[in-house]
This record gives C-alpha cells, structure tokens and sequence, in this order.
C-alpha cells in the first residue's frame, strides 16, 4: 500500500512481505516544482520501522531484566526487541562500518543465518555478539551496545566445511564455532585471533554424524561440552580442546539440541521420530539425574530452563509446548497451538515466557502464572490446553487473558478449574481461621509446651553475654597520663579532699589571716563533696536504685515478672550490669527490707516456667551469678529449682532438635 501524506512531499509505503512501513521523502524545491513535474525524481528514505521479513527462528532474552529479547530469523540479520517501549527496538545495522564493496558482497553471500549467542559481561568493553551465516565461512561479531556490525572479522583460514553452531564463553573473551565435519574452533572476541582449533583426520570428516550440534561453557571456564548427530557428548579442555571424557547417549539418537542453565545442561535425542528423549545431566559430575522419554510426537523445535533451573520448557513440531518439573520428574502443563511454535525462551526474571510461531512473523509473551501467586500442582495433565494466537487488533481493543483464547470444551474445564480454585481458596481461608483461633488459645492459656525467643536485637544480648571482652577490647593501650602537680603557690583541693596537710584549711584561713573557726565548717564541706562525687560516679549510667524499687514492688505482686522484664530490655548491657552490681549486701545499706538475690532469683525462675524469652532469661542469668556468685550461692534451694527446670527444658530441647534432624 502507498499513500502520499497531504500537502507534504512524502510518501508512504508498507509492505507485509518484508514486514516494514516507510515514509520516502522528495527533495525538490517548492518553487521550482512546477518545472520539474516532467522530470524523473528519485525520493529519499527517510524514516523506517520494520521488523523480521521471515518467522524467528530463534530468540533469547538479553540482560537480567528481562527488558530486551534479541531475535535472528533466516532472511534478516539479528534485531533488538524491547518490551518497555517498542520506538527503541531496532535491525542491527551492517553498513556502518563496511565500505560499498563489502556491503554488496555480504548482503549477497551472506545466506540464511543459523545460529548466534552473546555474552553480557563484555558489552562495553569490545563486540559480544557472534552469528553464523550458512554462506559465510567465518563467523559475524556484532556490538550490542552500538547494534551493529563490529570491524573485528574472525582471522579463521578457510575450511572446507561449514559452521553448524557458535557459542559465546560465559566471561565474554572467547567464541567457539562447531562445523559440519566435527571440527571446533575458539577464537579472541576483542581481537578475532584463533587460539585453539580441532578437527577430525580426512577420514572421519566426510562423516555426517560428526556435525556439532550444539557447544556450551561452564561458568569457571573449565570445560566446554559439545553435542554431535552421531549421538555423544564429548566434555573438552577449555585451554587446548582436548577431549576428557565422551558420554554416549542410550539408543545412540542424534542429538539435535542442547541448552545450559547454571550447573545443569539438557540435551534432546532422536531415535526416530516418534521416540524422543529428554535428558538432564549434572554439570559438575557429567552424571544423567533425569530422563524423560517420549516427550513429543514430532521434532523438537526449542527448549529452554526457566529462570530458576526446576524447569525445561519444550516445542515441536506437533504444536504443543511442554513444561517438565526436575524435581518430581513429572510433566506439570501441556499447551497447544494452532500454529508450530519455532522457538521459546524464558525471562531471568521469571515472569514471561517468549515463542515464536511458523508463519507468524512477531513475538508472543505469555505471563506465568508462578510469577505472579502460589500454583498447585495436583495431578499430571493428560490433554493438552488448547490455545491461539492473538492479533494485534483484538489486544488494542481489549485485555484478553488465557480463556479467551479457549474452544467451547476448554471453556467449561477452566469454569470447573475456576470453581475447585475456589473451593481450594476457601478452605485455606477456613484453615487460616483456625490457626488464628489456635494462636488465639495458646495466648489465653500462656502454654508451656512450646519455647519462644524475644524480637529484640541479638547484638545487645550477645554485647552483656561478651560485656568483659568488650571491656578489655576496648581498654586503653596507654597509661592514663599522670597530671602534673599544682605550683606551691596554688593550691589544690583535690589533695585537700584526699586528706593530706591542706585539707583542714579548705581556703588557707590559718596560713594567710591566722584564724581557726572555720575548722568545723571545711570539715562539713569536705565531706559534702566526697560525697557529691560518690554520687555522680553512681549516675552516671542511670538511677542504679530503680531495680531494687522494682524488685520490691514484684515481692509485693504490685506488678508482673513481665514488666521486671520490659525494665532490663529498655537500658544498656553496661547498665544492667551496674544493677546486678548494686543487689550485693552491703553493711551499711540499713534501708534494705527484702532479699532482693533471693526476689531476682524468683523472676528467673518463673520466666523460665513460662519458656517466653528464653535467649534474654539465660544472658540475665549468667551476668547476674558473675556479678553476685557469692550471695548467689547462699540460695541453695533457688538454685535447684532453677536447674531442674534448666534440664528439664533443654532434655525436650534437645529431643525434637535431635527428631527434626532425623527427618
């Protein structure tokens, strides 16, 4: 269709063949135009939006956001495709760095291409984008950052055979290319340089079974393992390529695919067409852990790992996508098309699913439902969920969700699906209800059977358990620094209150006006600042007399262990300990009316009862019998009290720690 925009020398054209739209610009002067209507006048692109000419063949998400997908199809080269705003999605472009010549030549002999792979960490540094091209004998390397083709060209001499795959190393400084006949080769990303290539004698290259199939890297760059038709798997030495060990697959099917996420990789394997086989192996040990075996009724089309390795989402040619659960080795959701899937491939965020379809020449994301709430799996599916595509139309005009895209019978199953969700969705309510009324009844009978820690912050518990290594950690290297004496002429009163010969003359009376009879007045305000500095050394931390306060209010049941308890949470380690401290017996204390080790030692013995706070009860604990182990141990019966029940709340500790390690 073209059509030209009004009153504007630009027209408009699109094409579904090449699947673009783009505005042609004539530059001809308006006052001259009249002159040149008879004239041939060529336009000029001006502005372009296109997408692949042919269905994708293969996509793959970039980056951890799950922002970008990069797509190749056979016809075009590779293309950025942005989920966030569709104006930043772009072709790569191969006419930037490449002189007339070597544009012809490659848009002619450049083929279909085959395959590409990336690597993220490089991006800024050098190009981290390598393709094969089915006419090219060496490989593309393209910069992601710039979109387009890089001027580093691969210095690989020419080989009789073609490439079947490529592969980019998982830190970005080395590619490796599979050939037709066996052969593997890596070479510089930055540089382009060949470093290591192997291929097979001249007898076995005719062979086709030899053709890769696929090449991975581990992520230490230890091994790099690579899949033939003749169906092995050989693991290989990163440096030097050699071959450490080849694993031959059960049946001997070629082995058309191979996929790797984190520490396991995946291959699939065809005896024939209607036996196809999963199989998942161990990265680390190259040992198989699961097998699936007649996946599909026709070829594989794609296979990819969800985002967090549990599980392998598969096509094929038989329209249906499969999703396989590693962990209990079962099929866990079966979906069919009305048109083949071609490839597929899993978000890093776990939120979308891409694939691409025969005949279709966009990209289709399907939300999952994992992402977004709890799914319960109950039993394995044994028919598919029939589903199709939607156009773009329909998606303007409406949100459209999974059931829409349902036939009649479909329907009435995810109506009867709906309704059990709900029956599900209620008795978790009730169950929900009850554990609230359980919860409920453990408060109002405080029961004793289960043990319960505080929300408090360890570090102030853990900081009074370790308070005397904190206190030697944080003693001073050097010697205070002894203060120099006060010039004779001066004097000074803390010598006088020390009670050396100028302390019975606070002011020198007697030395300098020859009178006595403030003698028994220096001796009062002697003994008042004396004790003005006992004081203030006791406040500097807090009033030191609060707990014994408290403590005779709990003797007298004016108020509850829990509110003795809240007291030691609201101060300092270095404060309670100063409490503890201040409980000892003294002579001179004549205001004392209780016992208060015995009271404290009641405290201790009913929280203990009561299995709430356990972590604080035994720091208190310890600290209060470090402080006052002397009194503590008058309290005989107290202390063996406190024991029984110390023994008897660890011994049933201890047996369910024991019985939940069983399990």
């Amino acid at each position: 269709k073209v059509q030209f925009l009004n009153n504007e020398p630009i027209i408009v054209s699109s094409s579904g063949e090449d699947n673009s739209v783009k505005m042609w610009l004539f530059d001809v002067d308006r006052e001259n135009m009249m002159h040149n209507l008879g004239s041939n006048i060529a336009p000029r692109l001006l502005k372009e939006r296109s997408g692949h000419s042919d269905t994708p063949h293969k996509i793959k998400f970039y980056g951890d956001d799950s922002k970008h997908i990069v797509s190749c199809s056979e016809n075009t080269f590779l293309r950025d495709n942005s989920l966030i705003n569709e104006h930043i999605s772009m072709n790569f472009g191969y006419k930037k760095n490449l002189n007339k010549k070597k544009i012809s030549e490659l848009g002619e002999n450049i083929g279909n291409t085959l395959d590409f792979s990336f690597s993220e960490l490089r991006e800024r540094d050098w190009p981290n984008i390598i393709t094969c091209h089915s006419k090219l004998a060496t490989p593309l390397i393209w910069s992601k950052e710039n979109r387009s083709l890089s001027q580093t060209t691969c210095k690989l001499e020419s080989k009789d055979s073609k490439i079947t795959t490529c592969k980019a190393s998982s830190c970005g400084n080395f590619g490796f290319l599979g050939f037709e006949n066996g052969g593997i080769v890596k070479f510089n990303l930055q540089s382009g340089i060949v470093r290591e290539e192997v291929f097979p004698t001249d007898d076995l290259a005719q062979a086709s079974s030899l053709s890769i199939s696929g090449i991975i890297t581990d992520q230490l760059n230890k091994y790099v393992i690579t899949t033939s038709l003749d169906g092995t798997i050989k693991v290989r030495d990163f440096l030097k390529l050699t071959v450490l060990q080849t694993i031959e697959v059960e049946g001997k099917g070629a082995i058309t695919h191979l996929e790797s996420q984190g520490d396991l990789f995946c291959v699939i394997t065809t005896e024939s067409t209607s036996n196809l086989s999963l199989l998942v192996y161990d990265l680390s040990t190259m040992k198989l852990i699961r097998r699936f075996t007649n996946i599909h009724e026709n070829a594989v089309t794609g296979v990819c790992f969800s985002h967090d390795s549990r599980w392998v989402i598969t096509t094929s040619m038989d329209k249906s996508l499969k999703v396989w659960d590693l962990l209990t080795s079962s099929l866990i959701d079966w979906i069919k098309f009305v048109d083949i899937p071609r490839s597929v491939a899993y978000a890093p965020t776990g939120e979308y699913l891409a694939t691409t379809h025969v005949g279709k020449k966009g990209i289709y994301l399907w939300s999952s439902k994992a992402f977004f709430g709890n799914v319960f799996i109950q039993d394995v599916p044994k028919r598919p969920h029939y589903l199709d595509l939607p156009n773009i139309t329909d998606t303007d005009k409406q949100k459209l969700t999974h059931q829409d895209f349902y036939e009649a019978k479909q329907k009435t199953q995810a109506e009867e699906e709906d309704e059990k969700r709900m029956e599900s969705s209620q008795i978790d309510k009730a169950f929900e209800e009850l554990l609230k009324d359980d919860k409920e009844l453990m408060k109002t009978k405080n029961s004793t059977t289960c043990a319960k820690i505080s929300d408090d912050p360890f570090s102030k518990w853990q900081s009074l358990y370790y308070i005397d290594n904190i206190k030697q950690r944080n003693k001073p290297l050097d010697a205070k620094a002894k203060k120099q004496d006060a010039p004779f002429f001066l004097f000074d009163l803390e010598n006088a209150i020390g009670g050396n010969d100028a302390g019975q003359d606070l002011y020198g009376v007697q030395y300098f006006t020859g009178k006595k009879e403030l003698d028994d007045e220096s001796k009062t305000l002697t003994s008042i600042i004396q004790d003005s500095k006992n004081l203030s050394s006791l406040n500097q931390t807090g009033n030191v007399l609060e707990l014994k306060e408290l403590l005779q209010k709990y003797h007298n049941s004016k108020i509850s262990s829990s509110k003795l308890l809240d007291y030691f949470r609201k101060i300092s380690p270095s404060a309670i300990e100063l409490e503890f401290l201040s409980l000892s017996d003294f002579e001179f204390d004549t205001n004392k009316k209780i016992d208060y080790i015995d009271t404290f030692l009641k405290f201790i013995e009913e929280t203990i009862e009561s299995r709430q706070n356990v972590e604080i009860i035994q720091v208190l604990l310890s600290n209060f019998i470090k402080n006052n182990f002397e009194e503590t141990m008058v309290q005989k019966a107290r202390i063996e009290s406190i024991l029984v029940k110390q023994e008897e709340f660890a011994s049933k500790f201890e047996d369910l720690l024991l019985y939940n390690m069983l399990i």
